[in-house]
């Protein structure tokens, strides 16, 4: 069973940018089923993706990458 990541994220700039974030976090192997909102501030992905690279895309917005929870 894939287990599912949540990210705590700051500083989101406008909910069109978080759009664009989501769909850059998409084109990652195994972030098909990102989900990133803006209002929240949450960003749900699968356990299995390259956090790294997901979090390397959300500091070139500035936005700000916090706590991370299993779900």
């Amino acid at each position: 069973m894939t287990m599912t990541l949540e990210l705590r994220v700051d500083g989101l700039s406008c909910p069109n940018c978080a759009n664009e974030l989501e769909l850059e976090i998409r084109r990652l192997e195994h972030g098909q089923s990102a989900k990133l909102s803006y209002n929240t501030g949450k960003l749900t992905v699968d356990e299995k993706v390259d956090l790294d690279k997901v979090k390397r895309i959300l500091r070139s917005d500035g936005a700000t990458p916090r706590q991370l929870y299993r779900l």
